[in-house]
C-alpha cells in the first residue's frame, strides 16, 4: 500500500472555501467596528461642546442682575458688575458658532463658546433662546422689560462641521436645551 504525502483537490479547495468565508465574516465585522468607533467619537466631540457652551451660558445668565434685551436670536445680559454680556449666533468663516461678546462698543469681540469641529443651528422654529416673565408666559423686548424677564429657555443643536445626514457613522446631531430661572432678579 502506497502511504499518502499530500492533501487531495478537494481538501486543498474545501480549506480555500472555508478561510474565504471567516475572512469575508472577519473582514465585514471589521468594519462595522471601526463604524461604530468613528460615530462614538463624532457624539462625543458634538456632546462635549454643547455640555460646555450650556454650561457656562447657564452660570452667567443665573448670576446675572437681570436680562436687558431677549430675542429669538440674542440674549443681552447685565453682569453683576454692571457690563453687558451678549450671547448669540455667529458665522465665523464657515461655521456657525454660538458667541459670547462682553462689555465691548459694537460687540465686536467675541469669545467662541463651540469649537471648530460643531456646527450650531437654531431649532426649527428659528429660535435659540425662549424668555418668560413672573406668570411664566413667553415674553420677549421690546414688549418686556427687564424688570419682568424672569426664566430663559435655551434651546439650539451642535452637529459636525462637514458632515452630511447621509453618512451615518460620521453624523451626529444632538439637540441642547435647558431652562434658567434669574437668581438676581429686579424685585
Amino acid at each position: 500500500m502506497k502511504e499518502k504525502l499530500g492533501f487531495t483537490l478537494i481538501e486543498t479547495l474545501l480549506v480555500v472555501f472555508v478561510l474565504g468565508i471567516v475572512l469575508v465574516i472577519g473582514g465585514g465585522l471589521f468594519f462595522n467596528i471601526m463604524k461604530a468607533s468613528t460615530k462614538v467619537e463624532v457624539e462625543k466631540e458634538v456632546k462635549q461642546n454643547g455640555e460646555y457652551t450650556l454650561a457656562i451660558m447657564e452660570r452667567i445668565i443665573r448670576n446675572s442682575s437681570n436680562i436687558s434685551l431677549c430675542g429669538w436670536e440674542e440674549l443681552v445680559i447685565t453682569n453683576q458688575d454692571g457690563e453687558l454680556t451678549k450671547f448669540r449666533l455667529v458665522t465665523d468663516g464657515d461655521v456657525d458658532k454660538i458667541a459670547s461678546s462682553s462689555g465691548s462698543p459694537g460687540w465686536t469681540t467675541n469669545l467662541f463658546l463651540t469649537g471648530d469641529g460643531v456646527f450650531a443651528s437654531r431649532d426649527a422654529d428659528g429660535h435659540m433662546f425662549y424668555c418668560y416673565d413672573s406668570q411664566g408666559d413667553e415674553c420677549y423686548t421690546p414688549a418686556c422689560t427687564s424688570e419682568q424677564f424672569r426664566r430663559v429657555k435655551i434651546n439650539f443643536s451642535l452637529s459636525p462641521k462637514g458632515s452630511t445626514r447621509g453618512a451615518s457613522e460620521t453624523y451626529a446631531e444632538i439637540q441642547f436645551q435647558t431652562s434658567i430661572s434669574l437668581r438676581n432678579f429686579p424685585r
